[in-house]
């Protein structure tokens, strides 16, 4: 097997993705029960307006109904292993993780830094998924909420606004571009990760490119980069979207 360091490990069993799931599933439970629906109504528009063409994957589709997705723990664990490699020795380390989504690799990402004086800054294109990890992770890791900060975003368009460097940058997204604004924000000695390829439905088994393994980038201490795919699997994220196309004026 692929080695993953022990502190790894510890924050994957700490991060119970089942309590995840099931936090997840009793509070979708709720919201049918009460009509919440205001937040489900704008992400459905959301999608419909701006990122229809992508409802040929089926994950899309629970995106576009309020809901979510959790991917395989062993997606996780190889992205949070490549992460920590460039983590484990700093100190105050500041992560971006891009696509937070449900918050577990976010919450991940945040048990293994807080204890070096890190910090966590979660996005998502959609206000309904950073709704879901600020819901889950202020009730299944509330020691960890204050070190974590979250906004709603397009990835091609983030800039912190604090104009701070990050440490590590998680993308937690499918992209067939490496997203050059996100590079720029590494340090010196900093990584991205992300699942780097053609953007590939799913449920689309015809086409044999639609897992690749992670794709790494490294910043020098002078600031080149160095690129390379590394770790055990192939992978098939959601797309990371662009940016939406503003409505053509009829004359």
């Amino acid at each position: 097997g692929w080695p993953l360091d022990s502190e790894v490990v510890a924050a994957l069993s700490s991060v119970d993705i089942d309590l995840y799931k099931l936090h997840m599933e009793h509070r979708a439970q709720q919201e049918h029960q009460t009509n919440a629906t205001q937040s489900v109504k704008a992400a459905r528009d959301q999608i419909s307006a701006s990122y229809s063409s992508y409802l040929n994957d089926s994950r899309m589709h629970h995106l576009a109904a309020g809901g979510y997705v959790f991917e395989n723990i062993s997606v996780y664990a190889v992205l949070t292993q490549l992460m920590w490699c460039a983590l484990k020795s700093r100190r105050e380390p500041l992560v971006l993780d891009v696509g937070c989504g449900t918050g577990f690799l976010t919450s991940v990402l945040a048990h293994l830094i807080v204890p070096l004086g890190g910090r966590v800054v979660a996005i998502d294109i959609f206000e309904r998924q950073v709704e879901h990890a600020q819901n889950n992770i202020g009730a299944l890791r509330p020691d960890l909420f204050p070190f974590i900060s979250f906004s709603s975003c397009n990835a091609f368009e983030f800039q912190d606004h604090l104009s701070r460097q990050f440490s590590a940058i998680a993308v937690a997204a499918q992209s067939d571009q490496l997203p050059e604004n996100l590079v720029r924000q590494l340090a010196p000695g900093g990584r991205l990760v992300l699942p780097l390829g053609p953007i590939v439905p799913i449920d689309d088994a015809s086409r044999q490119d639609r897992f690749n393994p992670y794709y790494v980038v490294d910043k020098e201490r002078d600031g080149t980069t160095l690129g390379g795919r590394q770790g055990p699997i192939s992978v098939n994220f959601l797309p990371l979207l662009p940016p939406p196309v503003p409505p053509r004026i009829r004359k």
